[in-house]
């Protein structure tokens, strides 16, 4: 016997577009992806791998749900020791 709840989307999975899912910049197409977002807080370099957005196909703008850019915030807020941590090279011109 079916259940007639409408199911969701599991926690930190990409939504599937709709029709009305176009780029704000070049109305484009958008797609659902994971994508890599680094950010620099309080002298520290953190990125973030596997988040979920819809991406434009032609000029590659990123669109986050509202989950996603608050559970980047809170890991940013309360921070742990993370996966792993890498060195980060610096080169200068």
């Amino acid at each position: 016997m079916k259940s007639n709840k409408k199911t969701r989307p599991a926690a930190g999975t990409a939504r599937r577009p709709s029709a009305l899912d176009r780029c704000e910049h070049c109305d484009e197409r958008l797609r659902p992806a994971r994508v890599r977002v680094y950010r620099y807080r309080r002298k520290h370099h953190v990125l973030f791998e596997k988040v979920p957005a819809l991406v434009c196909n032609a000029c590659g703008h990123r669109v986050f749900e509202a989950a996603a850019v608050e559970a980047m915030e809170h890991a940013l807020k309360n921070p742990s020791r993370g996966k792993r941590r890498q060195s980060l090279v610096v080169l200068t011109a």
